[in-house]
């Protein structure tokens, strides 16, 4: 027999086959490790939260198999199954497909492995006939990619272990053959729990968990895993749910949902309208520090951009910089577009093709290649979105760049975790800022990445439209009693407070009292007996999941047939046969465009075009918000203590860099906002133009003198927030040049600048650093007040750091809109506002989608066709007014979860009580931060690859020469 280490103790809980195979495997089991099994082993439903590389998957698991090794052993099961009724013993929910198919291989390998070991165990404990008592553990995986082949073969012999999407859990549990091999399930795994519990697919498994347990007719063990997850109690009770106290319950109230503000109730435990209590969930967290060596570059732009082409030269020089001394490298960027872009790019400017992208829409063949090739060394780095972010095992990586901001601390945690993925190891992430406008952001992420001080998790409340998904999916497996199906939904913590009475309204729309909607369940309302129609199982499986349909178009291989990606369906609507684009590092021409389908081959055409996804941009949370205006907060003081006449008379140029290289990051870093002085009326003059003689890209002009004082907030920042010289200088730059132009935004004081443009349109920019759902929502409302005192629509557009109005004429009265908007009026201006912009037609056709009330089928349907449908019913339904329950849950979700009606109507309160100042500003030309909201739109037309025409590069020579400059190159400004 193999010679194995002595176990550790923890491990003597173990069978010893899995005891051996453990420490011959790995040696000493990990602090979360030793915790997690004594408190699964205890039966406990478990919340586990570790970094990266700590040992999670096994801390769940090993508990598991042992419980599933054990049984066969008492049942005496032999190879064939044949005396032990066969099913699942433990589900494994992962929130991706890759990650599914990496966790199955990952479980596959174990159980092999752990097979081998017993079969050795057996012949040296039972040398007579241990053949016959040998049992192995068995795995499959279930999700959308499985063939129909293997889907059959699960059924006839159901696996221990099954490790699955929540979407294929729910298609499980909705039939028959699905139920029966369900049945049998002891203990429920979810992996990274936060990204399910965050937004509606984490209400929807929440409720086929609920669905699970009352099928088995048994407690089922919980266990949650999480990488980055806050606060724990929250996510803990989201996971345990909520079970009948010893009264078994009351009914609950009747009372109506409020329409204007959504249910979040913090982190205590809240009463049960029914007497249910909360399931208790031991929360294990790992003691274990996880290393983060986060630092902050940007690329050196100081170098002439001749042509268009050249503003990337600086951005691939830095990046291979960084690279240099890595085997294996992963950049993130937030878009699918950029991925593409970005590695087209590095692959040019190298000669070779060092890289490769890897996203969602691409196919997971091709995906699960680019892994292959990174993990077995034979790709330097890749371009990924979100798709790498969760634990996709891509082998060991040196160092993470993301491209940009990351968004959150939570995202940032993640991706950067995904280098030194041992247990240990510490993880070195670099965040590239390609224009300084980012640095403030980032300036704060990183700080908040490398404390692992993330942003507390928002929980979805009472989503109508999945629990009328589930409601179909469970009458098609027979009938309920009103009375039952309401308690089992109140199980859900997502659902313990919802009414009854909404219960019964959205019964009446699914079961077709309404003359315009499609009846997809019975209900009897004089029994209370809800059953199943003829189609309510189709409807329930095609229907399956919170994932809106989107506008992808399949691409196929011409000749092969093979899937290769989607598109998005607004690009291949612009696109003719013969056109070239990328796709997965390859460049691809269209041969057929069909109804529901591209058909293409590859080309070795480079001039290709890169294809757009709509939909990619994401927001900073409201959290970040405030911690970026702290930042500004505290840089404006500190430069203004440096030198107070700086900011009277203008800002020099800052030194070209002294060094390119990143800093090591200190162990600790020390936090500190202090207040601004009192605020002060400044009318901007033309001759004061200040802070703009450095390029808005970050470049510098040489040989300037460093202002006095700026060394030490630049030294600061460099230690605190693991800036490198050239970041931490223009960033310093940036805050002194808007400081100058008078427009200085603070966390208390919210500056609104009003100036001309060459064309005499009037820019009125609100400054704020609340994040584009809060500024959407103010932006709505002050429209609302506008459109009462104009003759046309203005130009809005809200944005994380403001709200920017373009109007073609002005009064300065106008600005009473502004200050008209309060927390009394809020709600109303909002009810009146909603219907006539798009997000109402959004969210209405995504909650009729979800709810079923679209039909769908296995097929795609165009999103015009979607959208036209949505439409027609919207337009039946408008006369019914509250009384059409989704009508309203399309507003609530207008108001809470696109708009942030609350945060707002609270931000509101504080400037009406003088907690917060609004100052306006007159300037003659735009400030730094008002410059962005031109230079957003015009980097992502640069960088993503469109041209501009002459007028609006001298439209924007007027209003910034120093943004031309960075981007047309200095030949611009002669």
């Amino acid at each position: 027999m193999t010679t194995h280490r002595q176990p550790d103790p923890s491990l003597n809980r173990f069978h010893p086959v899995l005891a051996q195979w453990f420490a011959g495997s790995f040696g000493s089991p990990t602090d979360i490790q030793r915790r997690a099994w004594a408190s699964i082993g205890e039966g406990e439903h478990t919340l586990l939260a570790a970094p990266t590389g700590s040992g999670k998957t096994l801390a769940a698991l090993l508990p598991c198999l042992d419980r599933v090794l054990r049984s066969k052993e008492e049942t005496g099961e032999s190879l064939d199954g044949s005396m032990a009724p066969p099913g699942v013993k433990v589900i494994y929910v992962t929130p991706l497909k890759a990650l599914n198919n990496d966790i199955y291989d990952h479980v596959t390998g174990f159980v092999e492995e752990i097979g081998r070991q017993h079969e050795q165990w057996l012949a040296h404990e039972h040398p007579a006939g241990h053949d016959q008592a040998l049992q192995r553990i068995t795995c499959a995986v279930r999700t959308g990619d499985t063939p129909a082949s293997k889907r059959a073969a699960m059924l006839r012999k159901p696996p221990d272990v099954l490790v699955t999407t929540p979407e294929s859990l729910y298609i499980l549990l909705g039939s028959e053959k699905g139920r029966t091999m369900l049945r049998t399930t002891r203990q429920v795994i979810v992996n990274e729990i936060h990204d399910l519990a965050a937004d509606k697919r984490g209400s929807h498994l929440s409720l086929t968990l609920e669905r699970l347990e009352a099928w088995c007719g048994r407690p089922l063990q919980r266990i949650g895993l999480s990488a980055t997850v806050r606060p724990m109690e929250r996510v803990a009770r989201f996971l345990g749910g909520w079970s009948p106290g010893p009264g078994g319950g009351t009914e609950a109230s009747d009372s109506a949902a409020p329409l204007l503000s959504p249910d979040q109730d913090g982190v205590g435990v809240p009463a049960h309208p029914l007497g249910y209590l909360p399931r208790p969930v031991a929360i294990v967290e790992s003691a274990m520090p996880k290393a983060m060596q986060v630092s902050v570059t940007m690329p050196d732009h100081s170098r002439l951009h001749r042509t268009r082409e050249s503003v990337w030269f600086p951005i691939m020089d830095r990046l291979l910089q960084l690279m240099e001394g890595s085997r294996s490298t992963l950049v993130f960027v937030n878009s699918r577009r950029l991925a593409e872009r970005l590695c087209l790019r590095l692959n040019d400017y190298t000669g070779r093709e060092m890289c490769r992208a890897h996203h969602g829409s691409m196919d997971r063949t091709r995906r699960l290649e680019v892994e292959r090739l990174l993990k077995a060394g034979e790709l330097r780095c890749i371009v990924a979105t979100s798709s790498l972010e969760l634990g996709i095992d891509v082998g060991h990586v040196d160092l993470v760049i993301q491209v940009d901001s990351p968004l959150s601390a939570a995202s940032g945690i993640q991706r950067i975790g995904r280098a030194g993925h041992g247990v240990g190891e510490a993880s070195r992430g670099v965040i590239l800022a390609r224009q300084r406008g980012a640095l403030p952001e980032i300036a704060v992420l990183s700080r908040m990445i490398a404390e692992r001080d993330i942003e507390p998790i928002e929980i979805p409340r009472d989503p109508l439209d999945v629990l009328s998904q589930q409601a179909v999916a469970m009458a098609s497996g027979g009938e309920w009693t009103g009375e039952a199906m309401h308690r089992l939904i109140a199980g859900s913590d997502s659902y313990r407070t919802f009414p009854r009475g909404r219960l019964e309204s959205m019964l009446a729309v699914l079961a077709g009292f309404y003359p315009f909607s499609r009846p997809l369940l019975e209900w009897d309302r004089g029994s209370d007996t809800i059953g199943p129609r003829s189609n309510s199982s189709m409807a329930a499986v095609t229907g399956a999941g919170t994932i809106p349909q989107s506008s992808a178009y399949p691409v196929h291989h011409a000749d092969s047939r093979a899937h290769i990606g989607e598109l998005d369906e607004e690009f291949i609507q612009e696109s003719r046969v013969g056109d070239v684009f990328q796709l997965g590092t390859n460049s691809w021409m269209i041969r057929q465009i069909s109804k529901d389908r591209v058909y293409v081959t590859e080309t070795s055409n480079s001039f290709s075009e890169i294809p757009f996804w709509r939909n990619e941009a994401g927001s900073r949370s409201y959290l970040l918000g405030r911690r970026v205006a702290e930042l500004w907060t505290e840089l404006l003081e500190r430069l203004e203590q440096g030198d107070e006449a700086a900011f009277q008379t203008g800002s020099p140029g800052i030194p070209a860099e002294r060094k390119a290289e990143s800093p090591s990051i200190p162990a600790e870093r020390k936090a500190g906002s202090p207040g601004i002085p009192a605020e002060r009326n400044t009318v901007h003059s033309e001759d004061s133009v200040p802070g703009m003689d450095s390029l808005e890209d970050g470049s510098a002009l040489p040989d300037e003198p460093v202002h006095p004082g700026d060394e030490a907030v630049i030294s600061e920042l460099m230690e605190r927030s693991g800036m490198d010289d050239r970041s931490a200088r223009q960033l310093a730059a940036l805050v002194r040049a808007q400081a100058a132009s008078g427009v200085r935004p603070t966390r208390k004081r919210i500056a609104v600048e009003v100036y001309k443009d060459i064309s005499n349109q009037t820019h009125i920019v609100i400054h704020n650093s609340w994040g584009r759902r809060v500024n959407r929502t103010w932006q709505l409302a002050i429209e609302r007040r506008f459109e009462e005192t104009l003759p046309y629509r203005l130009y809005g557009n809200a944005k994380d750091n403001g709200i920017e109005f373009v109007l073609p004429e002005w009064e300065p009265s106008w600005l009473q809109a502004v200050h008209s908007v309060s927390s009394d009026n809020l709600a109303e201006l909002l009810l009146a506002a909603i219907p006539g912009s798009p997000l109402l037609a959004v969210a209405f056709r995504r909650i009729a989608e979800t709810s079923l009330l679209l039909a769908r089928s296995f097929t795609r349907t165009p999103m015009w066709q979607m959208r036209l449908r949505s439409e027609e019913l919207l337009r039946a339904a408008l006369p019914y007014g509250d009384r059409f329950p989704y009508l309203a849950e399309a507003m609530r979700e207008c108001m809470n979860v696109y708009l942030d009606l609350g945060r707002l109507r609270e931000l509101l309160r504080e400037i009406e009580s003088g907690g917060i100042a609004l100052e306006v500003v007159h300037t003659s030309r735009p400030s730094p931060l008002a410059s962005q909201f031109a230079a957003d739109y015009v980097n992502m037309r640069i960088y993503e690859g469109d041209g501009l025409d002459g007028a609006v590069r001298a439209q924007l020579l007027q209003m910034s020469r120093e943004l031309a400059g960075e981007l047309f190159g200095a030949e611009a400004l002669r």
